[in-house]
């Protein structure tokens, strides 16, 4: 029968317990599970590659998003222009007509979609 003894290590603060202790340099994982974390690290590696590629991506489609909303605000301030609507409030429906709602309190937002005067 072997003696268990405690013996704290003035580093670590630490017990271990008689022979049956193996000293830290000696702890390692099995191969498969050094195999099972290092194909984890990669995989979760290619999940951060793949959502900075999706953030690039989400960037330059706000971009081309902005772009568009630009060029719609042109063809209205020319259409707008061109009819001399001045700073009055008008929407255009789907099939192109023009209607102007009505002229909200002095002060009040105007409503959503409504388009930007000329400047």
């Amino acid at each position: 029968m072997t003696e268990e003894t405690t013996t704290p290590t003035q580093d670590d603060n630490v017990t271990h317990i008689g022979d049956a202790a193996k000293k830290d340099e000696e702890l390692s994982l099995t191969a498969e599970e050094t195999q099972n974390i290092n194909a984890l690290r990669q995989r979760a590696n290619e999940i951060v590659n793949e959502i900075g590629q999706m953030e690039l991506r989400k960037a330059r489609l706000f971009g081309h998003m902005a772009e568009t909303e630009a060029q719609v605000q042109r063809v209205l301030n020319g259409a707008g222009e061109r009819l001399g609507i001045g700073d009055r409030t008008w929407q255009v429906q789907p099939d192109g007509k023009i209607v102007f709602p009505p002229t909200p309190p002095e002060g009040a937002a105007p409503p959503p979609g409504a388009p930007k005067p000329p400047q």
